[in-house]
């Protein structure tokens, strides 16, 4: 069969754009570091590194979730541990107030002494942490408020309020696994009214137990003194249900930390290159378009090839 010229051109006309394609798909391997770069390339490893992805990202929504919980938690810890320890000053306080060794005075400096714990408290509940109250419901504002002696969690008062009127923050920090971090000011520090009329909420608490030792009235010491101690358990198995959650949160974050990397090798074993052997290869789709080139010379008329050059 006669080759002619023409064919022959073609031919090799081919095999130079193949080993030119070949080159630039490897220094684009070698540039980016992956094996292809469209789904088309590779549809089952391509669909694997996709799916890979998708639990990459989750992973890390799970991780930035659980580190913000973390940081909240903290600022609550905190927070609850100053109020707690106002109250335990309040219980000393009352114990010195009911006494009848105290006069009149003493008993109204106290009173006065009771007032200033209930200032600061309401200063804690109120205080933020970065950029959000950390006692907020979902709404993040002021939760706590004052009009006289009525003290208002969102615009309702304290006393009237059955625990239904507000929001926790969730999160997830895993695959259907939230957890519940809202510590919102009204359950801190309780709400409604007993029997008696006597306040749940500890702010109203602390009013009244002011205004009765300042005036000496012990009616209702027995009472006082029982809500009180309630009020400081309450603060303390709130603190450990914290610490309780901080620890499942470290040992989450670890966990996620594990995950992360077995899903990063994945990715890596279905996109990545062999760096060594892309090089090789590499070098070798070089030098056979070198040697390509060099062929032209004698496939090619003079003039087109002197025009490549």
């Amino acid at each position: 069969m006669r080759i002619t010229s023409k064919n022959l051109q073609r031919t090799y006309l081919r095999g130079l754009n193949s080993n030119i394609k070949k080159l630039s798909d490897s220094n684009e391997r070698l540039n980016t570091g992956r094996r292809f770069s469209k789904l088309s390339q590779n549809v089952i490893d391509g669909s694997r590194a996709l799916n890979v992805r998708d639990l990459l990202a989750r992973n890390e929504t799970f991780v930035g979730n659980a580190h913000q919980m973390q940081l909240q938690l903290s600022s609550q810890e905190e927070k609850m541990m100053q109020i707690q320890t106002l109250v335990q000053d309040a219980q000393e306080l009352m114990t010195r107030g009911y006494s009848d060794t105290n006069s009149e005075d003493d008993k109204l400096i106290i009173g006065n002494q009771m007032d200033s714990i209930k200032e600061s408290i309401i200063q804690i509940i109120n205080s933020k942490s970065v950029d959000r109250y950390t006692f907020a419901s979902l709404s993040n504002e002021k939760p706590i408020s004052r009009v006289g002696s009525d003290v208002f969690f969102y615009g309702q008062n304290v006393d009237e309020n059955d625990g239904s009127v507000f929001s926790k923050g969730s999160f997830n920090v895993s695959v259907g696994n939230m957890i519940d971090i809202g510590q919102p000011a009204i359950e801190v520090l309780g709400h409604g009214v007993d029997a008696s009329g006597i306040s749940n909420n500890l702010i109203k608490l602390l009013d009244q137990i002011s205004t009765s030792i300042s005036t000496s009235d012990k009616t209702h010491q027995g009472t006082f003194v029982t809500k009180m101690n309630d009020k400081a358990n309450e603060l303390l198995m709130r603190i450990s249900d914290i610490g309780m959650k901080t620890n499942y949160l470290e040992a989450t974050i670890s966990r996620l930390s594990d995950e992360k990397i077995s899903l990063t090798t994945q990715q890596n074993n279905l996109e990545a290159i062999d760096f060594e052997e892309e090089v090789i290869f590499n070098k070798s789709h070089e030098m056979a378009w070198q040697i390509s080139l060099q062929l032209g010379t004698k496939v090619l008329p003079m003039s087109i090839f002197d025009f490549m050059r």
